[in-house]
């Protein structure tokens, strides 16, 4: 190995596969079969695994949790074994229908019967499922399968996130990280239940992917792939913007093999893409609204997590619709009809009278979120409030407390490498900043579920790797392409060589 391949830079990913040499004057259509022939060949386990997921998806949507009839419905009070549209799920569904139907992005007025401009989401996911609509796929059940062929690709690109993290054994790390992708509950739960994060997952994983890509070839088409990543991710879901400027920072702090300036601007740049990609939509809700809204209303989620019920006894963390619905009556009684911004107004109101109970309330929504507080109360209002089985929020629960055991291990094992932790820690901060400031949904956690799933998978093989080292039964994967035969960090001297950030 010479120093211009320092052993400690991470396998490539699928958008690094090297085929042969094109020859002049080939055909582009023919370099992307072949480019995407090397791919496959390379990464058919990754595969296999990410159509497993597809086949346990679609079991559990057509056999563990099928669609309601209309009947089910009707006459009973739980549906523990049968899917109904409800919540947000109903907003997705009605606004894509009308964004399909040429109406926008609108819904219908309860009162008055006519279609209003709505923003409470950001429009990824919604404009998907327009898209659905709009090649001939309008029913839930074929929106519920289109979601289990995303979950898969979320499977996939997990996969490619572990291959690169793996160090000795990437094609044993991406196995791992896309196994434990396949069966997560936090992540085909998004995909049973019709939920935005089922699209928001895999430009979480997609961000990560191209996080390690620039610190291992920092360079403005890098830096402009992980904010086109993150953008993506920021038009599915607002947090994401969050995620996006802790590994920004990361990098524009820690990592030594370019200037200051000149990883501050790419870091810029990175940021500009990502805001360029939203900046439409911002326009597109100033034209709309008589009061400014932005990305979404942000009344409503104020609201929900501002009143007693909420900052204080069993339920402090949590949210209760009945905050909503007095702010809701308080601001049509007053202002004449329902505003965003008449509701925002009365929930700020409410936290500043309440400024000094502030940080208690939102360390205990950050440790309801991440399972250290109340463990068995957020369980169960999970589960009753998000309409979801109690079993299946419970076995989310253990494996996410598995996942964060092998991750502290996959976390020594990434700094001992000298690779970057930023790209891990950064989701892991954004969700807690973000969840201070509403509320502790567990579906609001899976950015840093994704971190930490793909940390544990290397965990896993790094303590797979030590126990066959001290038993002297050492098996690296020699004919892997991009094999790297030691998990020791660099010499400084190789080009290359990074510092953990």
């Amino acid at each position: 190995m010479t120093t211009a391949d320092p052993v400690d830079a991470p396998p490539p990913f699928a958008g690094d596969v090297d085929a042969a040499p094109a020859a002049v004057g080939e055909a582009w259509p023919v370099r992307v079969l072949r480019w995407f022939s090397r791919a496959v060949t390379v990464y058919w386990p990754i595969l296999l695994v990410a159509l497993a997921a597809f086949g346990i998806r679609v079991w559990i949507q057509q056999d563990w949790m099928p669609e309601c009839t209309a009947e089910e419905v009707a006459v009973r009070t739980t549906l523990d074994d049968c899917y109904a549209v409800g919540g947000d799920a109903s907003y997705y569904r009605d606004m894509a229908t009308n964004v399909s139907e040429g109406n926008g992005y609108t819904l219908v007025n309860l009162a008055t019967l006519e279609l209003v401009p709505g923003a409470d989401h950001p429009p990824g996911y919604i404009t998907f499922l327009a898209g659905l609509n709009t090649v001939g796929l309008w029913t839930l059940n074929q929106h519920r399968l289109a979601l289990a062929a995303v979950g898969s690709i979320s499977v996939a690109l997990m996969g490619l996130l572990g291959w690169r993290l793996g160090g000795r054994y990437p094609r044993a790390t991406g196995v791992v990280a896309a196994s434990l992708a396949a069966i997560y509950p936090g992540y085909w739960m998004a995909d049973t239940l019709y939920m935005s994060e089922s699209f928001f997952i895999p430009f979480i994983v997609l961000t990560l992917l191209c996080a390690y890509r620039f610190w291992r070839g920092p360079g403005w088409l890098n830096a402009v792939w992980l904010g086109a990543a993150a953008g993506g991710a920021w038009l599915t879901r607002g947090e994401a913007a969050l995620v996006l400027g802790f590994i920004v920072v990361g990098f524009v702090v820690f990592m030594r093999t370019v200037t200051f300036w000149r990883r501050f601007a790419m870091g810029v740049v990175a940021c500009a893409v990502c805001v360029g990609m939203m900046t439409p939509w911002i326009a597109y809700n100033l034209s709309r609204f008589p009061e400014p809204i932005f990305i979404a209303a942000t009344g409503p989620a104020l609201a929900l997590n501002s009143c007693d019920e909420v900052w204080e006894g069993d339920a402090a963390g949590f949210y209760s619709f009945g905050c909503l619905s007095r702010y809701t009556a308080e601001t049509i009684a007053e202002d004449g009809k329902y505003t965003d911004a008449g509701i925002r107004s009365r929930a700020t109101e409410y936290i500043r009278d309440n400024l000094t109970s502030l940080p208690g309330i939102a360390a205990i929504r950050v440790a309801r979120i991440y399972g250290v507080y109340a463990i068995g109360d957020t369980e169960l209002r999970n589960a009753l409030a998000e309409g979801r089985r109690q079993d299946w929020v419970q076995a989310q629960q253990l494996m996410y407390y598995a996942m964060v055991a092998g991750g502290i291990v996959g976390l020594v094992a990434l700094r001992r490498r000298r690779m970057p932790i930023s790209p891990i820690v950064g989701p892991i901060l954004a969700v807690a900043a973000s969840v201070a400031g509403t509320f502790a949904i567990y579906r609001y956690r899976l950015a840093a579920d994704t971190a930490i799933m793909a940390v544990c998978a290397v965990g896993i093989t790094a303590a797979v790797g030590k126990l066959q080292r001290d038993f002297g039964r050492v098996q690296v994967e020699h004919d892997d392409p991009w094999d790297h035969p030691s998990d020791e960090a660099p010499d400084d001297t190789s080009v290359g060589a990074r510092t953990p950030a």
